[in-house]
C-alpha cells in the first residue's frame, strides 16, 4: 500500500433514515466494506462521514453502497478531505525467530491501519497509522511482542506534505480542548471543524487534549471556531497566540509535535473565600464521563468557584463558590451553558460553610437524600414492530438515556419492555411516547398500576407535569376507524423502507390522518394499500404525507385489485416482519 496516496474522509448526506436500528445498520454494512477504515452515521444531522483508503474507494462509490441498501444518499461537497496519518515505528522484543507474515497479517486487518513495513534486519515494523481510530497502545496488544521506539517516532500526514501549505495567508493555532474522552471524540471535532469556511488543515490529539489548527485568518476567526468547538459540548482555550507560517511544512510539524505541558491549575485551585457556601445540583441529560469532566472543567475555571464534583451515577454537582460574588441561579444557568439543550438543572439544596479551607470531606457531609435513595418504580410497555436483536438494541441504547430511566430490558420473545424508573424524572406514558417517537407501536401494559409518590416538593414536578401534557395532548389515538359506505382503495408504491421500524413508522403516521380508515404497508413489495374517504382526502395527498416522513411515495395508477403474479427481486434484506394479524396477498 503507497501511503503516499493517503487517506481521505467524505460526508454523504443520507435521507430515509427513522431510528437507531437504520443507523446500526448502515455503520454495520458500510463498515465491512474493503478500503473503509472507519464510519460515523449520525440520525440527528442525517449524515454519514466515512474515512477510506482512495486506492480501494471513493465517494461515489461510498454513495452507490448507502443508495443500493434503500436510502437516498447525496454528496453535496464532492472534493474529499485529508486525513492525517502518524507512522509508528515498533522494536521487536522477542529473542525468537520472529513470525513476520503472521505480524504484518494481523496489523493490516485492523482498522486503522493504513500501512506496514517490515525491516528484519534492523527488527523494526514501520506500522501507519489513523490516530483518530487506533493508537499505539492498540497496536502493541495486538501484538505484544513489538514495543514502541519514542526515539524514532515520525509523524507523517498527507495533508501536510503539501508544502503549498506554507503560504503567507495562513496561520496555526494551538488550542486546549477538554472533555474528549475517546477517539470518536476527535473524530467529530476533526469532521465538524475541517468542513469550516477558511480552516486548511486541523489535527486533534486525545492524549494532548489539544488541537492543532492550519488555518486563513481572513475567512474564519479563532473565536468562531472556539465557539464551534464548544457548540460540541467541548470546552476550547486558546493555547498560544496564532503564528504565521514561514517556514514550511517542516516547521508546521515541528510546531505540531510540541510536547503539552498539562494544566492542573483549573482543578487545583482552591482560594481561601470568606464567604464560601456550597450547592447541590441535579443534572439530567448526562449520559457519559466525558459529560462530567466537560462540566467540572468548566465550572472550575470560574474564578468564584473553588470546586466542584459531579456524579454521573447520582445525576448530581456539589458546588462550593463564593456566594457574595455569584448565586446558586447563576451557577445552574453556567451548568446548563455548558451544553445547550442537552442538560437540565435544577437546584436541591444550599448549605453555607465557614470554613476558609475547603476540603472534599466537608462535601461528602452533605445531605443528598433524594440523590442517594432515588424512589423508583417499574412499569412494562408492549412493543410492537420490533424483528430483531437490532430493534431491541436500539429501544435499550435509547431509552436508557432519557432522564430518569434506571434500566430497561427488552424481549424480543414477549414484545415488551420493562422499564426501572424514577417517577419524579418521567413517567410510564414520556417512555411510551418516547419508544413511538422511534418507530415502534407502544401501549402501556394493563397490568401497570397507579404510582403512589411519596418524596418532598421537587422543582422538577412543574416541568413534568407539562411534558406529560405534551404527550397527553400532542398525540392523536390511533384507532381504529369506521370505514364508511363511501371508500375507496388506492395503492402506493414506498421506497427507502429498511425494516419494520419503517413500516410501523408510516402506518401508525398514516392512521392519524383525517380521511384515512386503513392502511397496510408490505416492507418487501415496497407497497401500501390505503383505503380512504374520497371526499376528504385524495391519493395525491397520501402520497405527498408518506414523502414528508422521508420515504419515496408514488401512487400506482390503474392498480390490478384482481388475483395476479408479482415477481420480486429481493437483495440485502435486514430484518423481516411477519405478524399473523396481518393476511393480505399482494
Amino acid at each position: 500500500m503507497d501511503p503516499s496516496m493517503g487517506v481521505n474522509s467524505v460526508t454523504i448526506s443520507v435521507e430515509g433514515m427513522t431510528c437507531n436500528s437504520c443507523v446500526w445498520t448502515i455503520e454495520q454494512q458500510i463498515g465491512k466494506v474493503n478500503g473503509v477504515h472507519h464510519i460515523k452515521v449520525s440520525l440527528e444531522e442525517k449524515n454519514a462521514t466515512i474515512i477510506y483508503d482512495p486506492k480501494l474507494q471513493t465517494p461515489k462509490t461510498l454513495q452507490e453502497a448507502i443508495d443500493d441498501m434503500g436510502f437516498d444518499a447525496v454528496i453535496h461537497n464532492p472534493d474529499p478531505l485529508p486525513v492525517l496519518t502518524d507512522t509508528l515505528f515498533l522494536t521487536v522484543t522477542a529473542s525468537l525467530t520472529l513470525p513476520w507474515d503472521h505480524i504484518q497479517s494481523t496489523l493490516l486487518k485492523t482498522k486503522g491501519v493504513t500501512d506496514i513495513k517490515i525491516y528484519p534486519q534492523k527488527r523494526t515494523v514501520a506500522v501507519t497509522i489513523i490516530p483518530s481510530i487506533v493508537n499505539a497502545n492498540q497496536i502493541k496488544e495486538l501484538v505484544p511482542e513489538l514495543s514502541l521506539d519514542t526515539g524514532t517516532l515520525e509523524k507523517k500526514s498527507g495533508a501536510c506534505e503539501d508544502h503549498s501549505m506554507a503560504q503567507a495567508g495562513e496561520v496555526v493555532l494551538k488550542m486546549k480542548v477538554e472533555g474528549m474522552t475517546c477517539h470518536s471524540c476527535t473524530s467529530t471535532i476533526e469532521g465538524k471543524i475541517g468542513k469550516l469556511q477558511g480552516v486548511q488543515r486541523i489535527k486533534v490529539s486525545l492524549d494532548n487534549q489539544e488541537a492543532t489548527i492550519v488555518y486563513q485568518p481572513h475567512l474564519i476567526s479563532v473565536e468562531e471556531m472556539k465557539k464551534q468547538i464548544e457548540a460540541m459540548g467541548f470546552p476550547a482555550f486558546v493555547k498560544k497566540q496564532p503564528k504565521y507560517l514561514k517556514l514550511g511544512a517542516i516547521d508546521v510539524e515541528r510546531l505540531k509535535n510540541t510536547p503539552v505541558k498539562s494544566s492542573e491549575g483549573s482543578q487545583q485551585r482552591s482560594p481561601s473565600y470568606t464567604n464560601d457556601s456550597t450547592a447541590t445540583f441535579i443534572i439530567d441529560g448526562m449520559h457519559c464521563k466525558s459529560c462530567v469532566s466537560n462540566i467540572e472543567s468548566t465550572l472550575s475555571a470560574l474564578q468564584y468557584v473553588s470546586s466542584i464534583v459531579v456524579s454521573l451515577e447520582n445525576r448530581s454537582a456539589i458546588v462550593k463558590y463564593n456566594a457574595s460574588s455569584v448565586t446558586p441561579e447563576s451557577l445552574r444557568k453556567a451548568i446548563e451553558a455548558v451544553s445547550p439543550g442537552l442538560y437540565r438543572v435544577s437546584i436541591t439544596s444550599e448549605v453555607e460553610s465557614t470554613s476558609n479551607s475547603p476540603s472534599s470531606s466537608s462535601l461528602q457531609k452533605i445531605p443528598l437524600n433524594v440523590v442517594s435513595q432515588p424512589l423508583t418504580q417499574e412499569t412494562v410497555i408492549n412493543i410492537d414492530g420490533m424483528t430483531c436483536n437490532s430493534c431491541v438494541q436500539s429501544i435499550e441504547g435509547v431509552i436508557s438515556k432519557k432522564p430518569g430511566v434506571k434500566s430497561i430490558r427488552v424481549s424480543l420473545a414477549n414484545s415488551n419492555g420493562t422499564v426501572e424508573y424514577d417517577p419524579l424524572l418521567t413517567s410510564p406514558e414520556t417512555l411510551r411516547g418516547a419508544i413511538e417517537d422511534m418507530g415502534f407501536d407502544a401501549t402501556l401494559s394493563d397490568t401497570n398500576e397507579p404510582l403512589v409518590v411519596i418524596a418532598q416538593p421537587s422543582s422538577e414536578m412543574p416541568l413534568l407535569t407539562s411534558t406529560n401534557e405534551f404527550y397527553t395532548k400532542g398525540m392523536t389515538p390511533v384507532q381504529d376507524k369506521e370505514e364508511g359506505k363511501n371508500s375507496s382503495k388506492c395503492y402506493i408504491q414506498v421506497t427507502g423502507m429498511t425494516c419494520a421500524s419503517c413500516v410501523a413508522n408510516i402506518e401508525r403516521n398514516l392512521r392519524r390522518e383525517e380521511g384515512i380508515y386503513s392502511i397496510l404497508v408490505a416492507l418487501m413489495a415496497g407497497k401500501a394499500e390505503v383505503r380512504y374517504n374520497p371526499a376528504v382526502i385524495q391519493p395525491p395527498m397520501i402520497a405527498e404525507f408518506i414523502r414528508e416522513l422521508g420515504f419515496g411515495a408514488t401512487v400506482i395508477e390503474n392498480a390490478d385489485e384482481g388475483d395476479g403474479v408479482l415477481e420480486l427481486v429481493v437483495s440485502k434484506i435486514f430484518c423481516v416482519i411477519n405478524k399473523t394479524s396481518r393476511k393480505k396477498t399482494w
